[in-house]
């Protein structure tokens, strides 16, 4: 579904600014190029799916505690973990089902890894518990490590940023 959505959108626009887009981005959404309305729709309702799974599964619960991401940042330079258009969200699987389900969630910096990459702690509420979710925010970063250090400083001067798509 998301990607026929793009393939759409992008097949709107003129030549010369469909090849602003980032390859890896043009490319996913290229994939999807013959995709039947059968598969498109069956994709679409998977949402559906997931967001019934999702509440079902966490409903007893106040809150989820997991980690942001299966792994930690990957370079600035690659639009995704597996740098594979065709299996472009590794980074995801602890967030998506939450996206889906319309849960609120949050997520706050618990530890780094050997190379000093930070680590994401996820926090997931109660459909429309907002507050709740961040009620538990301010309490874990309140008794987190006192170990945790403060975040670098960007640099000076940033490099320019390289859009992913041009409208």
């Amino acid at each position: 579904f998301w990607r026929t959505r793009l393939l759409d959108e992008i097949s709107a626009l003129a030549p010369g600014k469909r090849e602003t887009i980032l390859p890896f981005i043009r490319e996913w959404a290229e994939s999807a190029e013959g995709f039947s309305g059968r598969h498109v729709f069956r994709g679409f309702s998977r949402i559906l799916e997931i967001r019934e799974a999702a509440i079902a599964a966490t409903h007893r619960f106040d809150c989820v505690l997991s980690p942001t991401a299966p792994m930690t940042a990957f370079p600035a330079e690659w639009a995704s973990p597996s740098r594979d258009p065709l299996n472009p969200f590794p980074h995801i699987g602890f967030t998506v089902a939450f996206n889906m389900s319309e849960q609120p969630a949050a997520s706050v910096p618990c530890g780094f890894d050997d190379e000093g990459l930070p680590i994401g702690l996820q926090i997931v509420g109660r459909r429309f518990d907002d507050v709740g979710v961040l009620a538990v925010a301010r309490s874990y970063e309140a008794i987190r490590s006192a170990k945790m250090r403060p975040w670098p400083e960007p640099p000076e001067t940033l490099p320019p940023a390289q859009p992913l798509f041009i409208v």
